[in-house]
């Protein structure tokens, strides 16, 4: 049986396609020279890898599938493939299986650059400057950009769990596991190697820290998880977003305390953080997002993330909060090192999340010290983010609950 490998690079989706064929081989691939509308010249198809979802490639695609879904019932799914692609809006198609990472992210610069009416060979030149030497490193790759992403397994069956290693029927696969946590609106990531164990005693044990960490921003800029935008209330007061650009905020005083003119005010909670469980829910999310091929590299990041074991060193985790990089969905960067040069890290992580940046280093061993040197030469080839101003960093070390108190401070507008 003869197979034509499709794939498919969007800013919206990629995806790959296999299509087969025992007798009619060059049937077939002369229909798919007419959907992609290649040229013949002196017997052989000249393709162009650019191509757009218009009008007529729409039609072109419903006689594709017409023609060829009684024999190939998989081709059917073309159209809910290529309906995740707007009107109009450009992709490549590559006649392979698989795409560099390298390629995938040139690829996807050309489109935004396209997209954004802006200078390709500026661009890539500004992206080389910034990032070159960070991807002769680094494979990088993204996640919740704007396309649904599933990671790992697609067959329950043949499913590990990536980080207990159990499989059917020592556990179970039921369950939907959201690679980053469903309550900080995660609608695209999904990681199917995450059993239904495992999903439950991480949403319910360190996952929490962050939420609540996170929980005044989720309600501010009415982040909506599973139960929609979340109201807080704590021992003085309760938040409330209607959804409709109006947030309630009721604050109340003990006896004996003073109202305050300019509305500043520490919101009192019953409950406690534990600021490392946030560093592990951090290095938790990037594992889950991670080549399923590589994690066996974090067998001992993983056993530190379950309370296995111990890391008596971990370095500090970057933080910025700056509007320019406001994301109403979270997402997810990850950069694996390409060799074994020890001098950088191995697996790096950048999570976002509204107008919060966190960059983070995966860590591996319980033996491996992270010296300032060995964090400034991190820093320092992390350019893109070491230029841009506002950066605090922070030690997300403690493992002892703290009550979670928050400060808030209101200035009038000039407005």
């Amino acid at each position: 049986m003869n197979t034509i490998d499709v794939y498919i690079i969007s800013l919206s989706k990629s995806f790959q396609f296999s299509l087969h064929s025992s007798d009619g081989f060059q049937r077939l691939w002369n229909a798919l020279m007419v959907l992609f509308m290649a040229t013949k010249k002196e017997d052989r198809f000249q393709l162009e890898s650019l191509q757009q979802k218009d009008e007529n490639f729409e039609n072109r695609l419903m006689v594709f599938i017409d023609k060829f879904k009684d024999s190939d019932p998989k081709i059917n799914r073309l159209k809910t493939n290529f309906d995740s692609i707007p009107t109009d809006k450009y992709f490549f198609v590559q006649f392979t299986k698989e795409v560099s990472k390298d390629d995938s992210f040139k690829m996807c610069n050309y489109l935004l650059a396209k997209e954004e009416g802006i200078d390709y060979e500026k661009m890539e030149k500004e992206i080389n400057d910034s990032i070159g030497e960070l991807r002769s490193n680094y494979n990088i790759s993204i996640f919740g950009f704007q396309e649904k992403s599933f990671i790992g397994e697609l067959d329950k069956n043949k499913r590990v769990c990536r980080f207990c290693k159990k499989k059917q029927p020592e556990t179970s696969f039921k369950k939907i596991a959201h690679s980053i946590s469903e309550a900080l609106g995660n609608k695209l990531i999904v990681t199917y190697d995450e059993c239904d164990k495992c999903n439950y005693e991480f949403g319910t044990g360190i996952e929490n820290d962050l939420v609540l960490f996170l929980d005044l921003y989720r309600n501010f800029f009415g982040v909506k998880g599973k139960n929609g935008i979340p109201s807080l209330k704590g021992e003085n007061y309760i938040i409330r977003n209607d959804g409709k650009k109006q947030i309630t905020i009721e604050h109340y005083l003990k006896e004996g305390e003073e109202s305050s003119n300019d509305f500043n005010f520490t919101l009192k909670n019953n409950r406690f953080i534990t600021y490392l469980n946030i560093y592990k829910t951090l290095v938790k999310y990037a594992l889950s997002v991670l080549e399923p091929k590589e994690i066996p590299q974090f067998n001992e990041t993983i056993g530190w993330i379950r309370g296995e074991i111990e890391f008596s060193h971990l370095p500090k985790i970057a933080i910025l909060q700056n509007y320019d990089f406001f994301r109403t969905h979270p997402m997810v960067t990850l950069y694996k090192r390409k060799d074994d040069d020890h001098s950088i890290p191995n697996l790096v992580c950048e999570f976002r999340f509204t107008f919060f940046v966190f960059v983070f280093i995966i860590p591996e061993k319980e033996e491996f010290i992270y010296t300032e040197d060995f964090y400034d030469n991190f820093w320092n080839l992390f350019k893109h983010y070491k230029d841009v101003k506002g950066w605090s960093f922070k030690k997300f070390s403690n493992p002892n609950p703290i009550k979670f108190n928050v400060n808030l401070n209101f200035k009038k507008s000039d407005k």
